[in-house]
């Protein structure tokens, strides 16, 4: 079948990928799941062991040109915090000018590398943009002030040890930053997009503050508990057809 022989090229490019990455939060390990699912399962069909589905195996098709699009038209960027936020800022009213242009220059790649050429593959479907951001914190603890406001957003009970409460008020600030920077893009997004048939779908953001964001061993000097290779935050985004496949159903 000529989709295994596609299916197997898209794989070899996403091993490739993950094997040059050092980023824990590399959004192909879950792509490289999905792939491997799928060839396992267009396997059984081939050798008889499982019937032959021609729906599935036109939605798997399409499935897997989906994916390979988006490893060929990657858009993604790794943004200094500081750039966008003065100390102790989160929110998108406190965005500077220098982080603004940067965010629309990024919206403008998202346009004309993903959507534009997503569009040629897929002329009659739905697209739906997902906007991924991952936020990070050095050990800087927030002043009193910033550690009160973040207090109010935080649901659950503060440990009683400092440096675990630190941790968790640098978790939520990190978070605070990401969604404040995924939403302007957003807002970007629906001013510039020209595109018919484009749907800007739900962000997924998450707040990782202390964690480092990448492998250790991979950055020379060391990462120290005040560094600003620390205080970042990675943006993906990719592109998705409006109608889900449930890859759990043989």
């Amino acid at each position: 079948m000529e989709i295994l022989d596609i299916l197997s090229a898209t794989i070899e490019e996403a091993e490739e990928i993950l094997e040059s990455s050092t980023d824990p939060t590399n959004q192909y390990i879950d792509i490289l799941d999905k792939l491997l699912f799928m060839k396992e399962l267009i396997q059984e069909i081939k050798a008889g062991k499982a019937p032959y589905d021609e729906k599935k195996i036109e939605e798997y098709s399409r499935k897997i040109r989906e994916i390979e699009a988006n490893i060929k038209n990657a858009v993604d960027e790794v943004f200094s915090s500081d750039i966008f936020f003065g100390l102790g800022e989160y929110e998108i009213s406190e965005l500077s000018d220098k982080g603004k242009e940067e965010l629309k220059q990024f919206t403008k790649t998202i346009i004309e590398l993903q959507v534009k050429n997503f569009r040629k593959l897929f002329p009659d479907r739905p697209l739906v943009i997902i906007i991924r951001a991952i936020g990070y914190a050095d050990e800087t603890p927030p002043g009193p002030e910033l550690s009160e406001i973040l207090r109010s957003t935080i649901a659950t009970p503060l440990p009683e040890d400092s440096a675990e409460r630190k941790k968790m008020l640098n978790s939520k600030l990190s978070f605070l930053r990401a969604q404040s920077i995924s939403e302007y893009i957003r807002i970007q997004l629906k001013n510039t997009l020209e595109i018919e048939n484009v749907i800007i779908g739900d962000p997924e953001i998450e707040g990782l503050g202390e964690e480092l964001p990448y492998s250790g061993e991979s950055f020379f000097p060391p990462y120290r508990s005040q560094d600003e290779r620390r205080r970042i935050c990675k943006i993906y985004s990719k592109i998705t057809l409006d109608i889900p496949i449930d890859l759990s159903q043989p």
